[in-house]
């Protein structure tokens, strides 16, 4: 927030947790965790958005203490024809993967190895952030790494703590007649690479000449597993935008939980 929006600040923080409509911000690519942040403009406005409002159910619906029904759908086309809002189930095949290294997108599919296009870029993929919340943390002119400015402000337990992260992955799911894009974060891509934490991976990457390449091979070989064909049954968060006629402007997608059959 910046110029005379800086005064939200104390607005914002009484209402943690609320749902706050804003209009003309500006948006900047923060290559450090491969997310994007919001910036305020001299024109931007806000207002908080009541409970019962519809879209602030449908944005509740994306995160944990939001809507917990989860609807089954038989294949993708069924859910995109419903233009549905909250938690799907659904079964399909992750066809590829979209990897965010630095300043470089990689997608990973079946027609070129993971070997072949990650192997030299797999320090790029994690980052370090807050150990509580997984933000990323600030660097000074020294890159040490700062507290971090979210748990500060909303956890009076706060305790200075850092942690290493897998940067959001976008998957491609298919059932072989439509496909869909879903975002994956850290919660969910700890759970795919169980066997390979953020940390660890890191530290055998990040310095050429410590490289671990047996280890690395097995990253690698679990990437690449998960083009394989399997069946998985995916839960996904869905949050559709209509204009005034009922026709989709915009479908998020993120991605909640996903198990193989």
């Amino acid at each position: 927030m910046w110029g005379r929006q800086a005064a939200w600040e104390n607005q914002l923080q009484e209402g943690f947790g609320q749902i706050w409509e804003f209009h003309f911000l500006t948006a900047k690519f923060n290559s450090d965790s491969g997310r994007m942040t919001l910036h305020s403009t001299s024109r931007s406005t806000m207002y908080k958005l009541n409970p019962q409002d519809k879209n602030a159910q449908c944005i509740m619906s994306r995160f944990n203490g939001g809507v917990t029904e989860i609807t089954k759908f038989a294949n993708i086309r069924d859910l995109l024809e419903s233009k549905f809002t909250g938690l799907a189930e659904f079964e399909a095949k992750i066809s590829s993967v979209r990897f965010n290294s630095a300043n470089e997108v990689i997608v990973v599919d079946k027609t070129e190895s993971a070997s072949t296009k990650l192997r030299n870029k797999l320090d790029k993929i994690v980052y370090i952030g807050c150990g509580s919340c997984s933000r990323v943390l600030p660097q000074d002119q020294n890159s040490v790494y700062g507290q971090c400015s979210h748990c500060v402000v909303t956890d009076p337990n706060y305790k200075y703590t850092v942690g290493h992260y897998y940067k959001p992955l976008t998957f491609c799911l298919s059932d072989g007649h439509m496909s869909v894009e879903v975002d994956a974060f850290n919660s969910v891509t700890t759970g795919l690479f169980g066997d390979f934490p953020a940390k660890t991976l890191w530290q055998r990457t990040a310095n050429a000449s410590l490289r671990d390449n047996s280890y690395l091979d097995g990253f690698l070989e679990c990437v690449g597993a998960l083009l394989k064909g399997n069946i998985y049954k995916s839960i996904v968060a869905c949050r559709i935008e209509l204009d005034e006629n009922s026709f989709v402007e915009n479908r998020y997608f993120t991605l909640r939980e996903i198990h193989s059959l």
